[in-house]
């Protein structure tokens, strides 16, 4: 299972992702788009292999430790490309975790595997 969809997201977080996608055009994005939401774990797996083979464009957490796995991380990337930078320190100020060297990801600073896994994991 895979999802692009932010209502795939943990209640809590929801608003705060909808809110950085409806900011993105003040930080000069002319479109959005969300690649990827909770994972399975084989979903997971195949990307972390990817990534280890020297295959992937981004990086990937091994199975078992992906925020996304979890519904606490989406992907999304924006024209220009660039803006993802400014929604990153936007996203950091709200408390958000986000790196230069994964610049699609955003996440929330929670210690992975989380202590109750929701119920679609």
């Amino acid at each position: 299972m895979q999802t692009h969809s932010l209502s795939s997201l943990q209640p809590w977080l929801k608003p705060y992702a909808d809110w950085l996608v409806l900011a993105a055009p003040y930080a000069g994005a002319r479109s959005v788009r969300i690649t990827s939401v909770t994972r399975s774990r084989g979903r997971q797996r195949a990307l972390y292999n990817r990534f280890l083979s020297g295959r992937a464009q981004f990086p990937a957490a091994p199975p078992g430790r992906s925020h996304h796995e979890y519904g606490l991380a989406w992907d999304m990337v924006t024209e220009p490309f660039s803006v993802l930078t400014t929604l990153g320190g936007w996203w950091k100020q709200l408390g958000g975790r986000w790196s230069p060297t994964d610049r699609i990801h955003f996440s929330v600073p929670i210690p992975i595997p989380w202590p109750t896994p929701p119920p679609y994991v």
